[in-house]
Order: structure tokens, then C-alpha cells, then sequence
């Protein structure tokens, strides 16, 4: 599938559930372009691409078991660190640092806690920003700063050196993300698309609360993306822990049995 064919059919499935502005996706794409140059493009691309391809790569999401994942998780992660790569799913970024685990990767469109991404940048995590039409001005904001340790992305087709790898929200661009680049196994931690939304989510919320109506349908559009793509995942995808992604048939596994699937 081209990148044509691919954009045509996120928007038919997008626009199944609620309603997007393509003309500021498309002002937000040529604010990237005109910001973030090819060779930062290249000289990034090539990093991220060596901590995904061949890696088992473990996604942190923001659901409310974060935390109690990332406790029950963090030997395995430190025994075995030459074979995992850890993406953060923007918030998510915050938890893990307070654990003093640093991702290889952060997938953001920055409306995430801002220090704590741009702390794990500055120890060596390669951040995917994303623009829309709706974080105009955070990337207007932060750019500036963050983009020297970027890849850039777009829900739209391709722009110069800002792409599309597929995805909607966070979550599932981080997904589609690793399988673009060859990762080896996925686990999904903490990412369950459900009702309740994490309190790393969003940098204001103090507890987990309940989704409100625009978060609902985002998570609509996530599952419904990558249930389409679900075929692709057979045999190297699969959720772990807390949290499991309702409607999907994802394989899961509990803490004890993934460091026998991370050495296969």
C-alpha cells in the first residue's frame, strides 16, 4: 500500500467518528517542513531505526496501571536491556523517569509533560513529534528546542522530510512506528484504549478519570486502525500486564512469562 492509498483509508475511518480540520493537519505539516531540516531528518532516522529493528520493543502507554507495570517490569527491563528498546508514549515519559528508566524513543505530539520529554532527548532518546491541526501552537512552542533530537510526522501524506508511519493518537503511532521498522516482538504496557484515562495522560491531571467524550473517540479510531493492521502483528505483537486492549485479539502475557518470549 502507498502512502496515498494509506492516508485515504486512516481518513475514511477517521472521519467514520469525528471530525477533522485537513486544512490546519495540513498548516501543521508545513510548519514542520519549513522547520526541521533533511539531515536532521537522516542523521536521526538512522538512530531510531537502529534502536528499533531486530529489538523486542516494550510500549509504554498512560492507562492506570502504569505505575504498577513499571514496578513489577523494571528488572526485567535492566537484566535484558541490550535486547529491548523502550518506547514512552508521551506522558508516559514522566512515570518512567520517575523510575529512572529513559526511553530509546518518545512518541509525542507534545501535549505531554515537556521537561520530562525533553529530558529523556537530552539522554539520548530520539523524539517523534507529530503535527495536527490541533497542536499547532505547542509545536510553534517547543519546536525549537526539542527538534534537534527529532523525527517529525504527519497524518497526511508525506512532505518533505516529515512522514507518515501510520497511526492517530499516541499509542498506536508508537505501534505502527515499530512495526514500520522491523521490530522483532511489541509489547503493549499500560495501553488498553479503555474508559478510564490515566493521570500521566495529560500533565494538569492530578488522578485517573474517566474519558471524556473526544478521548472516547480517539480510542475508537486507535482500535479500529489497528485491527485493520492486526494480521501484520501475527505472531510478534502482544499486551502485557495490567491491561489488555478490549475488542482485539491481541495475545497477552503476564509479567513472569515475557522474559522467555524476549529470549526466543
Amino acid at each position: 500500500m502507498d502512502i496515498r492509498e494509506k492516508v485515504n483509508e486512516y481518513y475514511l475511518v477517521v472521519k467514520e467518528i469525528m471530525n477533522i480540520n485537513t486544512l490546519t493537519d495540513i498548516k501543521a505539516r508545513g510548519l514542520l517542513a519549513s522547520k526541521m531540516g533533511c539531515y536532521l531528518r537522516l542523521v536521526n532516522g538512522r538512530k531510531i531505526f537502529k534502536k528499533i529493528f531486530g529489538k523486542n520493543v516494550f510500549i509504554f502507554g498512560a492507562a492506570p496501571s502504569l505505575e504498577e507495570d513499571i514496578l513489577n517490569l523494571k528488572g526485567i527491563l535492566v537484566s535484558n536491556r541490550e535486547k529491548i528498546s523502550i518506547i514512552s508514549v508521551n506522558g508516559a515519559t514522566k512515570a518512567l523517569i520517575s523510575h529512572n528508566i529513559f526511553p530509546d524513543i518518545v512518541v509525542t505530539d507534545l501535549d505531554g509533560d515537556f521537561d520530562s520529554i525533553f529530558k529523556a532527548a537530552t539522554e539520548g532518546a530520539i523524539v517523534v513529534v507529530h503535527g495536527h491541526g490541533d497542536n499547532i501552537l505547542a509545536l510553534s512552542k517547543y519546536l525549537s528546542k526539542i527538534g534537534p533530537y527529532s523525527i517529525c510526522t504527519t497524518q497526511l501524506e508525506n512532505e518533505e522530510c516529515i512522514v507518515n508511519l501510520g497511526g492517530f493518537t499516541d499509542g498506536d503511532r508508537a505501534l505502527f512506528l515499530a512495526k514500520e521498522l522491523g521490530a522483532s516482538k511489541i509489547f503493549l504496557i499500560a495501553m488498553d484504549f479503555g474508559e478510564i484515562v490515566g493521570k500521566y495522560s495529560k500533565p494538569w491531571l492530578k488522578k485517573h478519570v474517566y474519558a471524556w467524550s473526544d478521548k472516547r473517540k480517539k480510542f475508537k479510531i486507535a482500535k479500529k486502525l489497528i485491527s485493520k493492521y492486526l494480521r501484520e502483528f501475527q505472531g510478534k505483537l502482544y499486551t502485557l500486564g495490567k491491561s489488555r486492549i478490549a475488542e482485539l485479539k491481541i495475545g497477552h502475557l503476564n509479567y513472569l512469562e515475557v522474559e522467555n518470549i524476549i529470549d526466543k
